[in-house]
């Protein structure tokens, strides 16, 4: 943990997309994850935030999106959300 950088490569090239990021930013905080569904979300999109069992349990705005050519067609989701679900949140509600 010391040596992390942030810089999300290792989650992007989990093969189980299992790592994620998360980060406190005062009462705020950031959830970063991989995310290998089209569309894209846009930055600045209000989402419906999910659980790992895939229940909605607050809402999120997307920060960043980000793609590079070394994480295979994976892209990385940053969202905002609320402090008390950072570790409850999983990712995105996918809508179809």
């Amino acid at each position: 943990f010391d040596k992390c950088t942030g810089c999300t490569i290792c989650a992007s090239v989990c093969p189980g997309l299992a790592i994620s990021i998360r980060a406190f930013k005062g009462e705020r905080a950031t959830l970063t994850f991989p995310y290998e569904f089209l569309p894209r979300p846009k930055k600045g999109a209000h989402v419906n935030v999910v659980d790992r069992e895939g229940s909605v349990i607050t809402q999120g705005k997307v920060l960043k999106v980000s793609e590079t050519k070394r994480s295979n067609k994976t892209a990385m989701i940053t969202l905002e959300v609320d402090k008390a679900y950072l570790y409850e949140a999983a990712g995105i509600e996918v809508v179809l």
